[in-house]
């Protein structure tokens, strides 16, 4: 689900907020994108419905990359003399194959100044984790591993661990949240983050959804006359037991 908006060329001189209103609220489920604080578009259960698809309402995180398709704002068609089958600003039988003007802006670099992410104080439909209760997602993928990987590229489980430094390096400053070993050349991560290069923080949910079922029994509640009543009868009771058991005991042995 996206939409799309033109920017002016301030956008890439400056920070601009970005922000998507997103409410699974029974009644009232919609997507809202804002730019600077402008509404922009919004989408609505009613609209999704004409292809079939619902409001998303599974636990999701946060992806924010740049992305170049050859599909979207190149030659089309193919410039006359050029093939088309690479795109290189470095080489001039692939350079053809981009826009115009298109190699003067590289290197560019995608700069993001914070996300924050906002719930309602109270609302039960909000819920930040990867796994919730209403949303077990992590019960579900252990129910239906076969879906999560692929055994023909020798993969066997779902996820792949994280590894945590081992990435080479030459210097601290290659290793973000971490140092660089002197002997070995490789990353070491302090306890606040992850990655090859220690570049990620460790993720931990606030709250833990897991759910462990445990089996107790409760003591039942009963006036006080009562209680005395079966006392008297679970003593009696007992002591019945135990002669009983003394008495055949005892007729055996002497048997």
């Amino acid at each position: 689900i996206s939409a799309n908006r033109h920017i002016t060329s301030d956008h890439f001189d400056n920070f601009h907020d970005y922000r998507l209103e997103w409410s699974t609220r029974e009644g009232a489920e919609s997507l809202r994108w804002f730019l600077d604080d402008e509404f922009v578009f919004e989408m609505l259960p009613e609209t999704l419905q004409f292809t079939g698809a619902k409001m998303p309402d599974e636990p999701m995180h946060i992806l924010l990359n740049t992305a170049v398709s050859s599909t979207w704002g190149f030659p089309a068609p193919c410039p006359v003399g050029c093939d088309c089958d690479c795109y290189d600003c470095g080489v001039d039988a692939c350079a053809c194959a981009l826009p115009e003007g298109f190699c003067a802006n590289l290197p560019a670099y995608y700069e993001i100044d914070y996300v924050r992410v906002y719930q309602r104080p109270g609302e039960s439909s909000e819920k930040i984790g990867c796994s919730t209760d209403t949303r077990p997602t992590k019960r579900f993928i252990e129910g239906h591993r076969d879906r999560y990987f692929d055994p023909y590229n020798d993969e066997k489980r779902p996820l792949k661990p994280v590894p945590t430094g081992t990435a080479k390096c030459a210097r601290d400053a290659d290793c973000g949240g971490g140092t660089c070993d002197p002997k070995l050349k490789r990353c070491r991560c302090d306890d606040r983050h992850t990655g090859p290069d220690c570049k990620a923080f460790r993720a931990f949910d606030d709250h833990d959804w897991e759910t462990t079922w445990n089996l107790a029994l409760c003591s039942p509640f009963l006036p006080a006359t009562l209680l005395r009543v079966a006392i008297a009868l679970g003593i009696g009771s007992t002591a019945l037991v135990i002669l009983r058991v003394q008495a055949q005991l005892r007729s055996r042995t002497a048997s």
